[in-house]
């Protein structure tokens, strides 16, 4: 499904949503035990894998190659 050319698959939202709320909650169970950049790192590339997935880029790399490899460069 795309909306204005966001790819709404339905593949990698709860994938992404999933791999946010488990590390989050192994995140706090480690209470404290790792430094809070860790988990600023990991939803960074959650961010940086919701972007060359769900956005326009991703529709837009299916027409333009450089921007296809950008993409693949992302991930």
């Amino acid at each position: 499904m795309t909306v204005a050319g966001w790819t709404l698959d339905p593949f990698w939202l709860p994938l992404l949503a999933a791999a946010a709320l488990l590390y989050a909650r192994a995140w706090r169970a480690a209470a404290g035990r790792h430094p809070a950049w860790r988990l600023a790192c990991f939803a960074a590339g959650l961010v940086i894998v919701a972007a060359a997935t769900v956005t326009p880029l991703e529709s837009l790399g299916n027409r333009v190659l450089w921007v296809n490899f950008t993409g693949f460069l992302a991930l």
